[in-house]
């Protein structure tokens, strides 16, 4: 009985004097990496989400900041999908317009445009995607240079267009670019649409001329009332000056007067209202002599 009653006593002071020791123990830090971890005693525990030997799982977006996951990467665009293609809707490719008309109305198709924004939201990073604006830019050249203007600027899904003052094709083209996010054109090249128009100047002249015979003089037969210029069949008012023997005849249409595009035609009767040797109201020939009642004729087309 004694024996027994000796041993518990001695395996009690032991378990005593290894508590003594312990407890300074649990305090003890200096092992652990940062103040992300406390010592228990005989290893480093997290107080957090994350410390220098455990960084976050998305090292990328997320920062380890006093022992939290905070979300911090700079946001930054994407392309998500292509600026959709864009179509001159007018004018029409192969359209005419005379110097000097109005502004045409130059119209498109809107494009859109998806980037992917890509940032933090509530400390998550996030994916999500944005309407990026497009811009529709459009110019107007005859070879490599500009030619007419846009009075009311150049950008828009219709814009005004002035033609120039000097005939020939001109090509009419439409850029559609997005700004200010992702800028698709470093991926794609920026989707555009082109056509032809034509600006077309017509003018009408015409020398009259009723001369004498050899050896002869009189005066010409011909004077204003004895002009009759038609175009596409509807008499219309010229500029007459004299010339020697004659008249020169010159005209030059609205637009409104002119097949645009299509035929043109033009009549011009011209009689002799003097009567030396041939019937008043008689027609003259390209040779000033007195000829049969029809006049004049030609025809022009334009594109």
């Amino acid at each position: 009985m004694k024996k027994t009653t000796r041993i518990s006593i001695v395996i009690f002071a032991l378990c005593s004097l290894l508590s003594i020791f312990a407890v300074p123990a649990m305090a003890w830090d200096w092992p652990c990496p940062d103040d992300c971890y406390y010592w228990t005693g005989y290893d480093c525990v997290k107080t957090g989400e994350c410390g220098v030997a455990d960084p976050c799982p998305d090292d990328v977006h997320y920062s380890c900041i006093d022992c939290e996951c905070i979300c911090d990467a700079d946001p930054y665009y994407t392309a998500h999908t292509v600026i959709d293609p864009v179509s001159i809707t007018s004018p029409t490719d192969g359209e005419s317009f005379c110097v000097g008309t109005d502004d045409v109305s130059a119209t498109c198709t809107p494009s859109t445009d998806l980037d992917i924004y890509h940032h933090c939201v509530d400390n998550v990073w996030t994916e999500e995607p944005e309407a990026d604006p497009v811009t529709h830019t459009w110019t107007a050249k005859r070879d490599s240079t500009d030619v007419g203007t846009f009075p009311n600027g150049n950008t828009g899904t219709s814009v005004d267009w002035q033609p120039p003052n000097s005939a020939g094709p001109v090509t009419v083209k439409v850029t559609a670019t997005d700004s200010p996010l992702y800028d698709d054109s470093l991926v794609n090249p920026d989707p555009t649409d082109s056509i032809t128009v034509y600006v077309v100047e017509v003018e009408i002249e015409a020398d009259v001329k009723d001369e004498p015979p050899p050896e002869k003089s009189y005066a010409s037969g011909i004077n204003e009332n004895s002009i009759v210029l038609k175009l596409n069949e509807i008499e219309v008012t010229p500029t007459i000056t004299n010339i020697t023997n004659g008249k020169h005849i010159y005209y030059k249409p609205a637009c409104s007067e002119l097949n645009l595009p299509g035929n043109n035609t033009v009549e011009l009767k011209v009689r002799d209202n003097a009567n030396a040797g041939k019937e008043p109201d008689q027609n003259i020939n390209d040779a000033g002599n007195p000829t049969s009642p029809d006049p004049f004729t030609w025809s022009f087309t334009l594109p």
